[in-house]
């Protein structure tokens, strides 16, 4: 009795982990979310007669058996790390600037881009890609997958107040969106960086301090004694 108490509490111990280590990964279920809806896909070439699609981590299986087996590798880069910066140096600096915690910062949408009908040529060019997406409003970046690591997309922007996402890629592999899930950040005043700006603060409040007790212990016991001797 006492084996089998604790093979289950030792089983629902590693759940908790999982689950934990999940939440930190992700938003939501990547196997129960559907795929960013693809608004546009316009290719620079008039040659190429390419058209893309977009799968979710729950359509996996529909996919090919080489494109799922990275989709699924993709998948456990992320869901195995408890620092989604140390993916991405540039996605590191991102959230150094931005003074945003490691913690604080989750995948909300993770799907997979393949094009088809490009077979007659080498180079279909690149494609300016628009998506709908639900959780575009705390926006960091957009995670690439291609050739063993995470690139970031540098033009990737949120567009149509905060519901569309736009960039341009010629590659295509897993994605994913990255976005600030903590409490909103005080941006320092243009041009001081968060230590600075922290920096600032402290001096605001220190120098606010000073006055108050240059009031409190001289100024007002001052007008007291005028009032007396008055």
């Amino acid at each position: 009795m006492k084996k089998l108490l604790v093979l289950t509490l030792t089983v629902l111990l590693s759940l908790t982990w999982c689950l934990t280590a999940f939440a930190d990964a992700f938003v939501t279920s990547p196997s129960s979310k559907g795929a960013p809806e693809l608004v546009k896909a316009e290719n620079e070439s008039e040659d190429c007669e390419a058209m893309l699609q977009i799968k979710s981590y729950a359509e996996r299986n529909s996919l090919p058996d080489d494109v799922r087996a990275m989709f699924e590798y993709a998948y456990n880069t992320i869901k195995n790390t408890v620092d989604l910066t140390t993916l991405n140096a540039k996605l590191a600096q991102i959230a150094s600037e931005k003074g945003y915690a490691a913690a604080d910062l989750a995948v909300s949408d993770f799907f997979d881009i393949s094009s088809t009908d490009c077979e007659s040529h080498d180079n279909h060019g690149h494609f300016d890609i628009t998506l709908k997406a639900d959780a575009l409003k705390n926006f960091v970046c957009l995670l690439h997958y291609y050739d063993g690591e995470w690139r970031l997309i540098e033009d990737a922007k949120v567009i149509e107040n905060g519901t569309h996402l736009e960039f341009t890629e010629d590659e295509f592999s897993p994605f994913a969106i990255v976005v600030y899930t903590g409490e909103p950040v005080v941006e320092p005043p243009s041009g001081l960086t968060v230590g600075q700006g922290i920096l600032l603060a402290v001096g605001i409040i220190v120098g606010v301090g000073g006055l108050f007790s240059l009031a409190w212990f001289v100024i007002l016991p001052a007008i007291k004694k005028r009032k007396q001797n008055a």
